[in-house]
């Protein structure tokens, strides 16, 4: 299992929980943007996403090169 925290496109941070299964079959590998797709829970007043299935997104190639 992976704790692993992400900051949304709004700059707020949120917590991601990556039990074992997900984290063999989607692994998180450094930097970058991932999609990630879940369940939002609250507990305890704290809300964390349990995460499904993630995907590390592509970023836009420089035009200049």
């Amino acid at each position: 299992m992976k704790l692993i925290t992400f900051i949304d496109e709004d700059g707020y941070y949120f917590d991601a929980v990556h039990f074992t299964d997900v984290v063999h079959q989607y692994p998180i590998n450094g930097m970058g943007i991932y999609g990630c797709y879940g369940k939002i829970t609250n507990r305890y007043g704290f809300c964390s996403m349990n995460i499904i299935q993630s995907k590390k997104m592509g970023i836009a190639v420089d035009p200049r090169n």
